[in-house]
């Protein structure tokens, strides 16, 4: 919920940069991968846009923290590690590969949410004793 101009003109700015980078991330595919097929390499691109930089963009979102471009770049890093071995040990249990895709992000995203509501309940807790 946007409560003033200033959030409003932040959002609009949040919004041009992850344009500006999903298309940069786009013209990196097609240079990267020029022999393939070009709506093959649009649905990868933005595909891993999504799970690699937009994923962790929310969760920092959700988290309420304003990182640098090096902080994102090491945190989604890390990200990217847990994912992986997140998907790993969801596989040796069982669960099907085809579905991680949609999995993962979605818990991640829900954990983040539990995690962010449960640091403002404290927050408000305080702000009431007082």
């Amino acid at each position: 919920m946007i409560i003033n101009e200033t959030q409003e003109k932040a959002v609009k700015e949040t919004y041009k940069k992850l344009i500006a980078i999903y298309l940069f991330w786009i013209v990196l595919f097609s240079v990267t991968f020029y022999k393939t097929n070009l709506t093959i390499n649009l649905s990868v691109s933005t595909g891993l846009f999504i799970f690699y930089i937009l994923v962790p963009y929310i969760v920092f979102i959700l988290l309420g923290k304003d990182y640098s471009i090096k902080e994102f770049s090491i945190i989604a890093s890390v990200y990217v590690g847990i994912t992986l071995l997140a998907s790993y040990y969801i596989a040796i249990i069982g669960i099907n590969v085809k579905y991680h895709f949609i999995l993962l992000p979605c818990m991640i995203i829900l954990i983040s949410y539990i995690i962010n509501k449960k640091i403002r309940n404290k927050k408000l807790k305080v702000i009431n004793d007082e």
